[in-house]
């Protein structure tokens, strides 16, 4: 299993680039953090049971990472840890929606 604190290491280092504008920080960071993102996805699914009925975590998260991206152009985020609740309010949002 990969060291956790790489993980946030390189998303941490994503951060700077994307509020330098890099255009490609956003998708980079999107895909460094996608199996993180696609856990917390299954993991907040099951407390929408109405909503697991119907769809499966790959859809929830597609939505969610679409809303994520264009959250992204325009919040700010500082650290790790505003990416990673930003990240899990697009998925409730999603999930909410879908309810």
């Amino acid at each position: 299993m990969p060291d956790p604190s790489l993980h946030t290491t390189l998303l941490a280092g994503l951060l700077p680039r994307l509020r330098a504008g890099d255009p490609g920080a956003r998708d980079e960071l999107l895909r460094a953090a996608r199996a993180r993102l696609e856990s917390l996805t299954e993991k907040m699914l099951r407390k929408f049971p109405a909503v697991a009925r119907w769809a499966e975590a790959g859809d929830v998260f597609s939505g969610a990472a679409m809303r994520l991206l264009r959250a992204l152009e325009s919040t700010p985020v500082s650290d790790t840890r505003a990416f990673l609740n930003l990240s899990a309010a697009m998925i409730r949002r999603e999930l909410i929606d879908l309810a």
